[in-house]
Order: C-alpha cells, then structure tokens, then sequence
C-alpha cells in the first residue's frame, strides 16, 4: 500500500519533470542536453545500465572467485546473475503488459495504457534501474560496506534514464522497487 501511495505522489512530478528536461534539450540529431552535469549523466548512466555491463560485473566476480579459489564470491556471482535475469523478465513482461508511453510520446499529460508490444508503449518499469537496483541490492547485502556505493551507482542510472528522455521517475522508481 505504501508502494502504490508513493508511486501516485511521484507521479504528480513525472510531467513537469519531463516538460523540464525537454526545455534543456536541443531538438537537433541527437537530442542533446543542454546543460553539461545533465548530459554527463544521462550518458554515463546509460552507460553502466547496460545490460550486458551489469553481466559483466558477475563474470567479473566469477573470475576473482576462481583466480583466488573463494566459494562465497563464486555464489555473491551466481546471484548477481540470477538478480539480473529474474529483473529483466519482470521488467520485461510488465512494460508489455502496462504499455506505458515513454515521455517523448507524451505531450498533454493524457494518455492511455494497455497491453502492447510497441516500441516505445514500454516506459514502465525502466529496465535500466531495474537490473542496476536487482545487482546492486545483491552487493549490498553480500559486502555492507560498499552498500552506498553499490546503490549510489544504481540511482545514478535512474537518474540517467530521466535526464535522457526515456523515463518518467516513477518508472525508475517502480524499477528499483
């Protein structure tokens, strides 16, 4: 009940939020944000969200385990990976299923969701935030101390995926949650 109340609250800014990052956008090729710190992060947010560079960070971690012979990395590994893929068939099958437009198909604030398989009818939840929050929970809870960093890294790719124009905040929210 208090995800459904704080995903309705968030949504009162998703317009004027997006409305705001459109105004700091240049319409010409490329739709480049205008304001340095902005197009920083919307790049290298969308950078590390990859979902083939959060893979990575597990074979990565597979790597050190069997180069130092530690078994509990091995399974830090494992569920990192299981993380990731668990998070992509969910945020998959939920923006098909919602058919939420993406903010560049929004302009009057009225829309309609629904079942689609469009491109571009799959806004929520953000795909980017939910498999950087699935693997940076799991490093979180496996080595504590680098808890805020682990999750200061994953709501920087939420953030990346406003400023960039591909989500409203309560999509990044909905994907972290």
């Amino acid at each position: 009940m208090a995800v459904g109340i704080s995903l309705f609250g968030l949504a009162h800014f998703d317009l004027p939020i997006t409305k705001y990052v459109r105004s700091v956008t240049s319409h010409l090729p490329g739709d480049q944000l205008t304001v340095p710190w902005m197009a920083f992060t919307s790049n290298m947010g969308d950078w590390i969200g990859q979902g083939w560079r959060l893979a990575f960070v597990s074979i990565v971690l597979l790597a050190i385990a069997w180069i130092l012979k530690k078994p509990n990395i091995t399974i830090v590994a494992l569920q990192t990976l299981i993380a990731h893929g668990i998070a992509a068939l969910l945020a998959n099958g939920l923006k098909h299923l919602i058919g939420r437009p993406r903010p560049k198909f929004v302009h009057s604030g009225d829309w309609q969701m629904s079942l689609s398989l469009a491109s571009g009818l799959d806004s929520f939840p953000s795909g980017h935030s939910t498999a950087s929050f699935a693997v940076a929970t799991v490093l979180a809870k496996r080595f504590p101390s680098l808890s805020p960093l682990c999750l200061g890294i994953a709501l920087f790719v939420g953030i990346s995926r406003v400023l960039r124009g591909s989500h409203f905040p309560t999509d990044v929210m909905g994907g972290a949650i």
